[in-house]
């Protein structure tokens, strides 16, 4: 969808956190992941100190940038009140990127990465 612009996060029926706590609480295997990405927030939050970051730009499809936008904005709509800000679309984008890096590390040839550098190759 080119040059069509997010829709903000609806503000109707807002709850209370501890309301919002209740129904996570009941999203077992939601929860799981929505840790997973809090304690990454967590952790860059914590190591800014430690580790600089760097302004890039790269190019994305319209549908991977509508993909990440609507993932961005489901995890937010899931999150407690108290997370929502800790998270942010760069650190989602982080996170994909170590783990292809790190698949592409430990597998070469036989990870994502590597069977889309030999379709490439072979020209497909």
């Amino acid at each position: 969808m080119a040059g069509s612009k997010r829709k903000p996060l609806s503000l109707a029926g807002v709850r209370s956190e501890e309301e919002v706590d209740k129904v996570l609480s009941n999203l077992s295997s939601s929860k799981n992941e929505l840790e997973n990405i809090v304690n990454l927030s967590s952790k860059s939050e914590s190591s800014k100190k430690e580790q600089s970051k760097e302004r890039v730009t790269f190019y994305l499809s319209s549908e991977v940038l509508e993909e990440l936008e609507n993932t961005y904005d489901e995890i937010r709509r899931s999150m407690p009140y108290k997370f929502k800000t800790k998270i942010k679309k760069s650190h989602l984008v982080e996170f994909a990127m170590e783990r292809l890096l790190d698949d592409h590390n430990k597998n070469g040839r036989d990870s994502s990465l590597g069977r889309l550098i030999e379709s490439v190759k072979r020209g497909e």
